[in-house]
């Protein structure tokens, strides 16, 4: 799968770059905070890293596309009533911590309200190529491997520099353990890019 995600990367940025010679390559990284929403985990944010690189063409004085390709690394926490939600389930000698390593490619429509300053918004899938986690028996996977999200957020240029902030909103179930109760993501992330062509 993650082989599949570098594929539409790549497809994505070479068009791109056929298409219009106003295309830049460049590198970015930002501090996620990462909260899984829904039963038995807890409701809050807890800080990781996201890597990537990115590739940004314009396609008018309004518009611009901007795919990506990222690794993040979260974490969360199992809640207190986890093993009362999944009795059946439960493993009660795993940890209570939990870490989700995703690669993620968004495709970003960017609208230019000035030259330096940017709305920019579209969808974002994922897989979740690692995890550390150990909350059912047996060694079983609580966390579904893909996810679909839309992201939204400003950016800010200064030279060859990117200042952002992101919104980004799960839309995938992710709980792998029954359909009781939906688990789905949310992230806030701060950070830069720095264009390198």
């Amino acid at each position: 799968m993650s082989k599949k995600l570098l594929l539409a990367f790549l497809l994505a940025t070479s068009a791109g770059y056929k298409a219009n010679a106003q295309f830049h390559i460049g590198a970015k990284a930002d501090a996620n905070f990462f909260k899984v929403t829904g039963e038995g985990i807890k409701p809050a944010f807890t800080p990781g890293i996201e890597l990537g690189v990115y590739g940004t063409w314009k396609i008018s004085e309004l518009f611009s596309l901007q795919p990506e390709l990222l690794y993040t690394q979260n974490t969360a926490t199992k809640d207190g009533d986890f093993s009362a939600k999944y009795i059946n389930n439960n493993n009660p000698d795993g940890s209570r911590h939990i870490k989700l390593n995703y690669f993620s490619i968004p495709l970003l429509l960017r609208y230019n309200i000035t030259p330096r300053f940017t709305i920019d918004a579209g969808p974002e899938f994922s897989y979740l190529f690692y995890s550390n986690e150990s909350l059912l028996m047996y060694g079983k996977d609580a966390f579904k491997r893909p996810n679909a999200a839309v992201v939204g957020g400003v950016s800010y240029k200064v030279s060859k520099v990117t200042f952002f902030g992101r919104y980004v909103q799960g839309l995938t179930d992710i709980n792998d353990i029954d359909d009781r109760y939906d688990w789905k993501t949310q992230q806030l992330q701060v950070g830069l890019s720095v264009e390198i062509k």
